[in-house]
């Protein structure tokens, strides 16, 4: 059997979640599907983009590239249908198209697709209408055309549900994992370069995270001016933002913090070497997560995997993987996110159990359960075993 496996964020710079499932769950099942020909595709992105390309230690895991420039092969592809991931690289006994979002058209009659959140539909506010207008007709097609739709978490699948009751058969729930370096022990000696070289002044507040207004890091601000302002512990810390540093709404978010009186003591870096971020969230005093609305989340895990103490938004699918392992507020209250980061800043018996209970339940998400997992939605399309362990 060959299983081709899509993605235009093979070769992406970008360390956002969809670029992060990915790479980890092409890997786990690289791992898992020994005797079974697949193909891990993505368009030509230039020299540089091909260096970032994952190796696989599995010889049946091919490297494929479509030799067209990949914004050149989106617009053939949108408006004329051709040509088709199969074209280069097929036929295929399924296709996974990794993200809804810029999935190629295909007639492929075994395909899965990934759904990473519903953002542009539950919250249009923060997109415009162009973007909105075609990441709906994306997903639409998406939905319509797959034998089966995978989304990143459960919540995400119950709203895919409501969103086309039509199709709810289709849909699966396949949760994120956490990659086992985030499980590293807690007292582990930080990288010497770590943290002189980033600026950073420890004790500190970390989000780790795009920078897009979804994410409410006008709240983040606002929270930490207001918890910082007292003379206790508190106010020794820095707030250390990591993300992509260079998208336009970020120079709004510096000037905010000028008003704040809070700039001094706040960092906003790029996004880091994957070998920092471990020790980045192992070493932070709390993790705070604002985001208005996810579709699983991936830096709360990985932060909780760390043993960071989280305090997270009180939204559905973040609740779904905070079960009672972290603090929850209200994303729309500045107040209650401040009086909860005082709180936790000034009782280390609680943040110490809060990071434990965390660490525990990390444990419960790993990629080999996704990959696991999305292997049997395979197998139930083609009817056979890919795995003995994935058939079980």
């Amino acid at each position: 059997m060959k299983l081709g496996l899509f993605s235009r964020y093979y070769h992406a710079q970008t360390k956002r979640g969809i670029a992060v499932y990915t790479r980890q769950l092409t890997l786990a099942l690289s791992r898992l599907i020994t005797q079974h020909d697949v193909a891990a595709i993505d368009y030509f992105w230039g020299k540089e983009g091909c260096s970032r390309f994952p190796e696989f230690e599995n010889r049946r895991f091919k490297r494929k590239v479509i030799r067209i420039p990949g914004r050149l092969f989106q617009r053939l592809n949108a408006t004329c249908r051709w040509p088709q991931v199969d074209t280069f690289h097929g036929p295929f006994d399924v296709l996974h198209l990794l993200h809804e979002f810029s999935a190629p058209v295909t007639r492929h009659r075994n395909l899965v697709v990934t759904v990473h959140g519903l953002g542009p539909i539950l919250h249009p506010e923060y997109f415009s209408e162009d973007y909105r207008l075609r990441w709906q007709a994306d997903l639409d097609r998406c939905i319509e055309t797959a034998s089966r739709v995978i989304a990143v978490s459960d919540t995400l699948a119950a709203q895919l549900r409501r969103y086309r009751p039509r199709f709810r058969q289709k849909i699966h729930g396949i949760p994120l994992g956490v990659a086992d370096e985030f499980f590293a022990q807690a007292g582990e000696a930080l990288p010497h370069r770590f943290p002189s070289q980033l600026g950073i002044d420890c004790p500190y507040v970390l989000y780790v995270g795009a920078f897009d207004a979804g994410k409410n890091l006008s709240t983040l601000l606002r929270a930490f001016s207001l918890c910082t302002n007292g003379a206790g512990s508190e106010g020794r810390h820095q707030l250390v933002l990591v993300g992509d540093s260079r998208w336009g709404g970020c120079r709004d978010l510096k000037e905010e913090a000028i008003e704040l009186n809070i700039a001094s003591k706040t960092l906003f870096l790029d996004y880091i070497d994957h070998d920092m971020l471990p020790a980045l969230y192992r070493h932070c005093s709390i993790f705070v997560f604002p985001s208005i609305f996810e579709g699983f989340g991936l830096p709360v895990l990985e932060a909780m995997a760390c043993g960071a103490p989280c305090v997270i938004s009180d939204r559905p699918a973040l609740n779904e993987i905070g079960k009672g392992a972290a603090l929850f507020f209200d994303p729309n209250s500045a107040e209650d996110l401040g009086e909860k980061m005082a709180h936790l800043l000034a009782n280390r018996g609680t943040r110490e159990d809060l990071g434990r209970r965390g660490q525990h339940h990390a444990k419960n998400y790993t990629w080999e359960n996704t990959a696991l997992e999305t292997i049997r939605i395979y197998e139930l399309m083609l009817g056979a075993a890919l795995t003995a362990r994935g058939s079980n």
